[in-house]
Parts: structure tokens; C-alpha cells; sequence
């Protein structure tokens, strides 16, 4: 029996696409070709010849059209896994972002490391995290690294919310401290002022 024969258009900005695959056993690399194309389609329609494949492309979303091939040709990507890793690699906390912040979004780097069947223990999940410090929770890193026993990853999440938490209170802390120093200025200020005012004008 001849194989199916396969028609897949797509438009990215407003430019058209249009593949041809003859058979079942190209449509996984045809599929991995386009699946760049994917995320920035607007349009993505799918018409099957002689078979009911994908017969509710009209009716569903692109995400849900790709959901829907590697469910059945396989989703075992490399090119996924390499992206996956060097994301994990590329991370690097910032003084300029919150901290939990920077936190959940490694949280999310490292689900999508598991996801791809990576192993990846909790002591060098918060290892990595560790390395990922910026300079000015140095100190704070170096301490945590003389601690006798492993850390998971949730327990430094744990450590560093209440560290962020100290911080915060501490910075409000000397910002009213020297709020307080600068009204005792001014009012110190104002009475020198007012002190040489009157040795001037005695008769005042």
C-alpha cells in the first residue's frame, strides 16, 4: 500500500511555507524542521491526503497540531536537551532583579532540565545555585559553603529568602537612620543660622 502523502503550510510574517513529505517515516524530520517555525506562526494548517491524521488542524492550536505529531512520531529531540543545558549554564543572578524572582526562574531552568530525562540530584541543583550568586552575596555563599551538611535545593531557597528578608529590613533600616540624621542636620542647621542672625541684631 502506498503511503499517505502529506501537505503542511504555514505563514511566518506574512511570508507562506509549504512542505511536501511523501510517506510516514520523514514526517518526525520534517516536523523537527519546522519546529522553529512554530512559535512565531500565525497560521499553521495541516492537510493530511488519503488518511484522517490531523483532520482537527482547523480546529486547533498550533501548539496543540505539534502536540499532536510528536505524541505519535516521538519527541526525543538532542537539539531540545543541548538548548535545555546551555540555558542552565547561561544563568546568572543579577542585584538588579528580586531575588526570589531570579530564584523561581532557576527553578523553572531546572524543571526543564529533569523534564528531558537529565539527571540532575538536588545537592548540584543548589550547588549550581550557589555559583550563581552575585558578588555581593559573596560572603553570604562562602558561609553556606562551610556548612557541614548538604543543602537540597529548597533548603538554600529557604536560607536565602530569609537572608533577602534580613537584607531588606536592614537597607530600611539605615535608609531611616539616615533620614533621621539628615532632619537633626537641617534642624541644627537652622539653629545656627538663627543663633548668628540674633549676635548680629542684638537689639532684636
Amino acid at each position: 500500500m502506498k503511503s499517505p502523502t502529506f501537505f503542511y503550510k504555514w505563514s511566518v510574517r506574512d511570508r507562506s511555507y509549504t512542505c511536501v513529505n511523501l510517506g510516514e517515516r520523514s514526517v518526525y524530520t520534517i516536523c523537527t524542521a519546522i519546529r522553529q517555525k512554530l512559535q512565531q506562526a500565525s497560521v499553521l494548517a495541516i492537510t493530511p491526503a488519503n488518511t484522517s491524521t490531523v483532520d482537527r488542524a482547523k480546529s486547533e492550536s498550533a501548539k496543540d497540531i505539534w502536540t499532536t505529531f510528536e505524541t505519535r512520531y516521538g519527541g526525543d529531540d538532542a537539539g531540545r536537551k543541548k538548548y535545555v543545558v546551555v540555558n542552565g549554564f547561561n544563568f546568572q543572578m543579577i542585584d538588579e532583579k528580586p531575588i526570589m524572582d531570579q530564584i523561581h526562574k532557576y527553578e523553572n531552568l531546572v524543571a526543564d532540565v529533569l523534564s528531558e530525562g537529565m539527571k540532575m540530584c538536588e545537592i548540584l541543583q543548589a550547588n549550581v545555585l550557589l555559583e550563581k550568586f552575585t558578588p555581593t552575596w559573596c560572603e553570604y555563599r562562602n558561609h553556606l559553603k562551610h556548612e557541614k551538611k548538604d543543602l537540597t535545593l529548597q533548603e538554600l531557597i529557604g536560607h536565602m529568602r530569609t537572608e533577602e528578608t534580613n537584607r531588606l529590613k536592614d537597607k530600611e533600616t539605615s535608609l531611616s537612620s539616615l533620614y533621621v540624621k539628615a532632619i537633626l542636620l537641617n534642624l541644627l542647621d537652622l539653629k545656627t543660622g538663627f543663633t548668628k542672625t540674633k549676635e548680629k541684631n542684638p537689639k532684636e
